[in-house]
């Protein structure tokens, strides 16, 4: 099995918390399969801008300096950017 390294940002919200969650849960994967998933074992790193939690590392990617450096650290696979949309008044 290969290790692969994934980081999911917004990973205190909705969907990225179910994307981080599923990612570091055995049991879900195998409750949930996905297609030629169970060649990888995931070492996910979550993000987010607030709402930190133990699990999870505070960074604002409006900081790219500290972005690039997260990235080269945890030397990731996958990035998933996520693109949120709000109503501005």
């Amino acid at each position: 099995m290969v290790e692969k390294r994934v980081i999911v940002t917004g990973a205190s919200g909705l969907l990225g918390r179910a994307i981080y969650r599923y990612l570091n849960d055995e049991q879900l994967q195998n409750k949930y399969p996905v297609k030629e998933g169970d060649k990888f074992k995931w070492n996910c790193l979550g993000l987010c801008f607030s709402r930190a939690k133990a699990d999870l590392k505070p960074l604002d990617l409006n900081d790219f300096t500290k972005v690039d450096q997260l990235i080269d650290e945890f030397k990731v696979y996958v990035l998933r950017i996520r693109v949120s949309f709000f109503k501005s008044s």
